[in-house]
């Protein structure tokens, strides 16, 4: 799976609020398919720093099979923080899984890093992709939010 480096949009754009606009909308990139085999942890993004996360959603296309523990089979998180956003067997089924649904919630990243995807070593089968759910300039959005 390659890398998604996140990239944000100008600071200055042509035309009456729409730099404003720009950097107040609410942005989604789809990572490459993970699966089984992948080295883990799987870096789906990479982000730059001031960037608020609002939601990551985990698509299980290929149900995670534990042949091990039975435990915690799928993890989501950041460089330093591997389970910041998932950590939850639950979410090793097929569907659509989302953060904002969940007991862990995004936030504002101020350093830039990678998103990580991760699973049970156990896991002898499984796979799917990500989809990540941001803000660029999340610390200047936070200052001119009323």
């Amino acid at each position: 799976m390659a890398l998604k480096y996140i990239d944000r949009p100008p600071k200055f754009a042509p035309g009456a609020g729409v730099a404003k606009a720009l950097m107040h909308g609410l942005y989604m990139a789809e990572s490459d398919s993970f699966a089984i085999g992948d080295s883990l942890p799987v870096a789906g993004f990479h982000v730059p720093a001031n960037v608020f996360v609002y939601d990551l959603i985990i698509d299980i296309e290929t149900a995670f099979v534990d042949s091990g523990s039975g435990g915690v089979l799928v993890m989501a998180g950041y460089t330093g923080d591997s389970d910041a956003f998932f950590n939850d067997s639950a979410i090793s089924a097929i569907g659509t899984h989302k953060m904002s649904g969940g007991v862990k919630k995004g936030g504002y990243l101020s350093t830039g890093t990678d998103i990580e995807v991760s699973w049970a070593t156990t896991c002898s089968v499984g796979g799917g992709k990500a989809y990540l759910v941001f803000m660029p300039y999340g610390d200047e959005n936070y200052l001119e939010m009323p």
